[in-house]
């Protein structure tokens, strides 16, 4: 079975630095050996319902989730509700947020409450330099045979 993990990251509503930032840290996870899948583009010919039915079956199978939040905390995304479902099923998690961002209460007392289990990385000043902090934050937090070989 093939370990990879699961990249989401505003779509609708996205900015140009929302999609850099998801983009680099598939491009960093997949150099240091992850396979990776990037959530749903916004196809305005596919019902939103099946592209996020899509989203929440990636994030139940996937060995670990990163969210990379929206730019603005305005920015209405579906990337919270992955997170809750990564959260529920005791997925690890890691989170990327732009400083200024202020990430919900539970997010932040959950990954407090497991440091194991879920990390938040606050956004570097480039995205490479912030792709390689998650990579760092995956290996502290994936489960034992999950790593890739």
């Amino acid at each position: 079975m093939t370990s990879w993990i699961f990249v989401a990251r505003a779509v609708s509503h996205a900015t140009l630095g929302d999609e850099k930032f998801a983009r680099a840290v598939c491009r960093v996870l997949a150099e240091y050996g992850w396979t990776v899948r990037l959530g749903g583009s916004a196809n305005p010919r596919r019902p939103a319902a099946d592209i996020a039915a899509d989203n929440v079956a990636a994030v139940a199978e996937a060995v670990a989730l990163v969210a990379v939040l929206p730019e603005t905390a305005e920015t209405v995304s579906s990337v919270w509700l992955e997170i809750g479902i990564a959260l529920a099923t005791a997925r690890p998690t890691v989170i990327v947020a732009r400083s200024g961002i202020e990430v919900p209460f539970l997010i932040r007392a959950s990954a407090a409450a497991s440091p194991g289990h879920v990390a938040i990385v606050e956004a570097a000043f480039t995205a490479e330099a912030t792709a390689k902090d998650v990579v760092a934050a995956i290996n502290r937090i994936s489960r034992p045979g999950d790593q890739p070989e």
